[in-house]
């Protein structure tokens, strides 16, 4: 019988991030929670996280260090198939600035 995991490439690293002023890590991609549960030996829930990118099968696991509180251990499974949402965001407010025009008001 042949293996199923042969000529599959898995994707898999973690990644330990202090936690930003949100208490989020923010890494420019957006993601769905679809699940939390309880750890064994850790006061601290996992939770389980996919991509919103309807065609990107990404997906992430957080949970709180047990040495340090302001650190998070991030797992992230695959490979994102799109840019960040970052990466569409202008680098300076200036870039979306414009001058609006006035409408023309056309009477009879």
């Amino acid at each position: 019988m042949p293996d199923k995991s042969l000529g599959r490439i898995e994707n898999k690293y973690t990644l330990r991030i202090k936690i930003s002023g949100s208490g989020l890590a923010d890494d420019g991609y957006k993601w769905r929670k679809y699940g939390q549960k309880s750890i064994k030996n850790s006061p601290n829930p996992r939770s389980y996280y996919r991509c919103t990118n309807p065609r990107c099968n990404a997906k992430k696991q957080v949970e709180k260090s047990m040495d340090d509180p302001e650190t998070l251990i991030v797992t992230y499974e695959g490979l994102h198939l799109h840019y960040t949402y970052s990466h569409f965001l202008p680098s300076s407010p200036m870039e979306y600035s414009h001058t609006p025009k006035k409408a023309k008001i056309q009477t009879s």
